[in-house]
C-alpha cells in the first residue's frame, strides 16, 4: 500500500509539471539590415530568456519575457525583448527594448533610429504551450 500511494503521488507531481503553462517564441532579428538570428525559445510566464550570438559584426543578446496580455482566456500574448550588442570589454549596450501584443498571428515591430547601423527589426511569431 506505502509503494501504490508513492507512485500516485510521484505521478501526480509529474502530471503537474507537464501541464505548466508556457509560450513557443519564433523570433527572426535583424540589426544594422543585416540577419542576426532566427532563435526559437520555449520559456515559462513571466520569465526571463536571454540568447547570445556571435556574428562577424560582433556579439548580441536578446532577451525576452512573454506573460498573457489580458486575463481573459484569449490566446493573446505580451512580449517584452530588450535586444542589444556586447562590446569587446563585455559591456551591455542596449539597442531596442520593443514590446509586441501578438495571438496565432505574426507579429513584426522595426525599431529605427537616426543611423542605419542601429536600426533592430525583430518578427516574432507566438503561440501558447505546454511543458
Amino acid at each position: 500500500m506505502k509503494y501504490l500511494v508513492l507512485g500516485a503521488l510521484t505521478f501526480l507531481s509529474f502530471s503537474s509539471f507537464a501541464n505548466q503553462k508556457a509560450f513557443e517564441l519564433s523570433m527572426d532579428l535583424s540589426i544594422g539590415g543585416k540577419h542576426v538570428a532566427s532563435p526559437h525559445v520555449v520559456t515559462r510566464p513571466n520569465e526571463t530568456s536571454k540568447v547570445f550570438y556571435k556574428t562577424d559584426d560582433g556579439e548580441f543578446f536578446l532577451e525576452v519575457i512573454a506573460s498573457d496580455a489580458s486575463s481573459k482566456k484569449d490566446d493573446n500574448i505580451l512580449m517584452k525583448f530588450v535586444i542589444g550588442q556586447i562590446d569587446k570589454d563585455g559591456q551591455r549596450k542596449v539597442l531596442a527594448t520593443p514590446q509586441i501584443i501578438t495571438g496565432k498571428d505574426k507579429a513584426e515591430v522595426t525599431v529605427g533610429f537616426t543611423e542605419e547601423k542601429d536600426q533592430v527589426s525583430l518578427a516574432v511569431v507566438a503561440r501558447k504551450t505546454s511543458l
